[in-house]
């Protein structure tokens, strides 16, 4: 037993003596060089240095690091070396170097260029955190890592980061407020929180095809942002993710999209329109909040539910889709909101939302081939819509059997030229409508469709108009059936269909047609003043009763030349024929130019009385 004891106490003797000697031999290989300011922590044992600090008494704005010190590789600049320095101008790195650390140059204010001559790998936490007047770095083509806050509140310009780079940390370019250009590696996985939060000079970015998430506030405040596009593996926006950038116009939502966060286009000023991917059943609280422009958003049929806030003070939104598939839509969601037009399928939440919230409603289909169809419209307080060109990617093509019939308060309907299909009875008994505008050729009308309109006095009716059915404009209800107005008139073009009907049912037809003044398109509308072809006005009359010189007017001119024709001084080409009719009596004489006359002198108000 006492030998054992001995044994073992020779054993623990001999450890101690090689510790020690394991110590004295660190000690011997690790030591610190100081030269030209800079000092290193050289590893005599790998053949390796790196620059540990930078003496705050050095007075030199330019630094120059060697490739070797005391023969080893200078292959770092280690935490914090260079950091709060108030001097240096210009850093050169040897090409040894693979690794910038944490801090390592963090808020040195008047650094103004770090020239690398390296493959480096790492770029620490904070490493050109607050250095305002760096522009530029050349990050090589080996880089795999950049630390959380590496650039914040740098003045770097344009940065290009390599494929090799796999992640890029938190607020990393937070506050580049001279950032303009930044490529962002291939194979990144996300886009960290902040990550371009506040660099005000951004305009524009692509992230990489194999992006899933993009984190909480990562462009927040990027006010010069414009476009965004991104691939379709993006799962999850976190929230405030592009919150106040106000010069956003242009970003697709990924397909792969199933997850977005409250707040993300808050203040998107310049954000007119977007679509709601498949996946994305559940729209975040003040999603869209201020988003003052944004006038059209395309829901797709995956959305179930409309959170808090989600369109508040959305001026612009006017109209709006929801699908039948939304089951949820919370009470203030369009706050702010004024003259909100809700479309859907009738008898739909969305449609019982709208009538609960007093907003328009306007429900509408797709046909059998793929065209919106419009069938109902429910409307409290509401005077003038109009019906967009499209609804979920569809052409409006068809105002459906009594969509707005009886309706006693709309006054003006602004439909696309796209629409060829007014059908039976749509606006029957619509008592306060005064103005419908339409222009599709080929165009048909219903029976009835226009009848029992009290407020629709006359109806310019273009060429391309192919059917006018029974009873379509100009009749009304004397309580058993459906007569002829006496007061009610058509303008057209001799020869068509308008002027057909209007011979068939003993309704007064009148020779003109309408001209936009701003799309210079001939247009089929209701309702107009016979003086609208005036200067200033929406509407140009064109080929007007009486103008028979083509001038646009109707003065002493007109009537002159209807003078000289008759004493073949001059001659009408046949269409000028219908115009120098200007009494409607059937023919042109020496009564037409005196019937002018009666007008310019305004003796009656109107040639067509």
């Amino acid at each position: 037993m006492r030998s054992f004891k001995k044994c073992l106490s020779a054993l623990l003797v001999l450890l101690i003596l090689l510790c020690s000697l394991s110590i004295a031999v660190v000690n011997i290989s690790a030591a610190k060089i100081t030269e030209n300011g800079v000092t290193y922590s050289v590893d005599k044992n790998t053949k390796t240095a790196k620059v540990i600090a930078y003496s705050s008494l050095s007075s030199a704005d330019e630094v120059v690091i060697p490739a070797t010190i005391d023969e080893c590789s200078v292959t770092e600049i280690a935490t914090s070396a260079f950091r709060y320095n108030k001097e240096i101008v210009s850093v050169t790195l040897p090409e040894t170097i693979t690794a910038i650390n944490g801090y390592a140059f963090d808020a040195c204010e008047n650094l103004e260029t770090v020239s690398v001559n390296s493959e480096i790998t790492t770029i620490g936490a904070a490493a050109f955190r607050g250095c305002g007047k760096l522009t530029e770095l050349n990050l090589g083509n080996s880089l795999k890592f950049i630390g959380t806050s590496a650039f914040k509140e740098s003045g770097i310009i344009e940065l290009i980061i390599p494929d090799t780079c796999l992640e890029i940390g938190t607020a990393a370019f937070y506050g580049c407020t001279s950032l303009e250009y930044v490529k962002l590696p291939q194979f990144l996985t996300a886009i960290s929180d902040s990550l371009f939060s506040r660099s005000s000079a951004l305009k524009s970015v692509e992230i990489p095809e194999g992006v899933t998430s993009i984190g909480e506030d990562a462009f927040n405040r990027c006010e010069s942002l414009v476009t965004v596009t991104m691939g379709d593996k993006v799962q999850t926006i976190e929230q405030r993710a592009f919150c106040n950038c106000t010069s956003l116009k242009n970003i697709e939502l990924s397909d792969g999209l199933t997850e977005i966060g409250g707040n993300v286009f808050w203040d998107c000023d310049s954000l007119e329109e977007i679509n709601i991917p498949m996946g994305l059943s559940f729209l975040e609280f003040q999603l869209f909040r201020g988003c003052d422009k944004l006038h059209t958003v395309y829901f797709s049929e995956g959305v179930k539910e409309i959170g808090d806030r989600v369109f508040m003070n959305c001026e612009s939104i006017k109209n709006i889709v929801i699908p039948a598939t939304v089951t949820a839509i919370s009470s203030n969601a369009f706050a702010g909101c004024t003259d909100v037009v809700i479309y859907g399928e009738r008898d739909s939440f969305a449609h019982s939302y709208a009538k609960a919230k007093k907003y328009g409603f306007v429900g509408f289909e797709l046909n059998e081939n793929g065209e919106a169809v419009i069938t109902a419209y429910d409307f409290p307080g509401m005077t003038e819509i109009t019906i967009p060109s499209t609804l979920t990617g569809a052409v409006v093509t068809t105002i459906s059997s009594e969509a707005f019939r009886g309706n006693e308060e709309i006054k003006t309907v602004i439909l696309s030229g796209d629409v060829k299909y007014i059908s039976d009875f749509a606006f029957e008994g619509c008592a306060a409508l005064e103005n419908v505008q339409f222009g599709a050729d080929g165009t048909y009308i219903g029976k009835y469709a226009f009848a029992n309109c009290p407020s629709i006095t006359n109806v310019c009716l273009a060429e391309g108009v192919a059917t006018i059915d029974e009873g379509a404009f100009g009749y009304v209800s004397n309580g058993s059936e459906y007569v002829p107005s006496e007061d009610f008139c058509i303008y057209a073009m001799p020869g068509t269909v308008a002027n057909e009907y209007c011979v068939n049912n003993d309704i007064q037809f009148r020779y003109g047609m309408l001209k936009e003044v701003e799309s210079g398109k001939i247009v089929t509308a209701m309702s107009y003043v016979e003086k609208s072809y005036e200067k200033g006005d929406r509407y140009w009359m064109l080929k007007i009763l009486g103008d028979v010189n083509g001038d646009d007017l109707v003065n002493v001119k007109d009537a002159t030349h209807i003078q000289k024709v008759c004493i073949s001084m001059a001659e009408f080409d046949e269409a000028t024929k219908y115009l120098a009719d200007a009494n409607l009596d059937g023919v042109y004489n020496i009564k037409d130019a005196t019937h002018i006359q009666k007008y310019v002198a305004s003796i009656i108000d109107s040639l067509y009385k």
